[in-house]
């Protein structure tokens, strides 16, 4: 069992004991896959935001707690999602690619290419399409597109 200091997006830290079960890398970021006793789930720890950590005298057994692989098609049909449409400049392929593999992209003639993506509608999403900068368009949905449009007025006001 590890104690450890977690920061959550927005900064707040929380401390935690885990249960740690394996060492998982989604798209170019590595995660703690671990049973959290806070929350009493398994969650992905994003190990950049882990702020410290501390060994417990304590022994758990793995075997009580699912697999990675079965807790991520569990969580891909929980939760209502959000059909996202976007389109990547071409110079984007790589860095999509992180994340998607090509055959799950539509790639058209003029070189961008087309995703359509069922996201949980979340913060997330929207940061990490802004992290995409000129390099993304959101096609669908509608809303998605005024949400981009208002954060990134909200980010230009910072600078008059």
């Amino acid at each position: 069992v590890i104690h450890i200091g977690y920061a959550s997006p927005s900064g707040a830290v929380t401390e935690r004991l885990i249960e740690p079960l394996s060492v998982i890398l989604k798209g170019a970021t590595w995660y703690v896959y671990a049973f959290c006793r806070l929350r009493n789930a398994a969650r992905l720890f994003r190990i950049t935001r882990i702020m410290h950590v501390r060994p417990e005298p304590e022994w758990f057994n793995p075997g009580n707690h699912p697999p990675y692989e079965e807790q991520e098609k569990q969580a891909e049909v929980q939760g209502p999602t959000t059909l996202f449409v976007l389109r990547f400049a071409e110079s984007a392929r790589g860095r999509i690619t992180d994340y998607y593999n090509q055959d799950s992209l539509h790639f058209m003639p003029d070189g961008s290419m087309m995703g359509f993506f069922p996201f949980p509608e979340d913060e997330w999403v929207y940061s990490w399409i802004l992290s995409f900068g000129p390099l993304v368009e959101v096609l669908e949905p509608p809303h998605a597109q005024k949400r981009i449009k208002d954060l990134v007025a909200s980010l230009a006001s910072l600078y008059p």
